[in-house]
């Protein structure tokens, strides 16, 4: 997931092209070949992070499973997506960033909870 805070490039995924501009995030798939072009006077600042999981053999019960299951579906059937972000998405990104450097008492909750709020 890439949140643009400035700059603008072009995105060229399966032949074809799609501008991106600030305040825009897209997320790409994985295994999806991608190239980014760039204008070198207008150059990009971005925001990433990469969304991996593992399934941990939890006690039956503690998560819906229906819901991990759904959440994985979406992710794996995203190629390449794309949009402004008009939920302030980058916002929540940021204080996953902060509290990630912080490391504080209930950083990993409150990290839970962000990254909820923004899928």
């Amino acid at each position: 997931m890439h949140f643009i805070t400035k700059g603008s490039c072009s995105m060229e995924i399966n032949s074809r092209s799609y501008y991106i501009y600030p305040n825009d995030y897209c997320i790409i798939g994985p295994g999806i070949y991608h190239e980014q072009k760039v204008n070198s006077l207008n150059p990009i600042i971005k925001h990433s992070f990469r969304i991996g999981y593992t399934f941990l053999h939890m006690p039956e019960g503690f998560f819906p499973n229906e819901e991990d299951n759904m959440i994985i579906d979406i992710f794996k059937g995203i190629d390449f997506f794309v949009a402004s972000d008009s939920y302030n998405n980058f916002e929540l990104s940021y204080e996953m960033w902060n509290e990630l450097k912080s490391k504080q008492i209930g950083y990993y909750s409150k990290m839970q909870t962000l990254f909820l709020i923004l899928l």
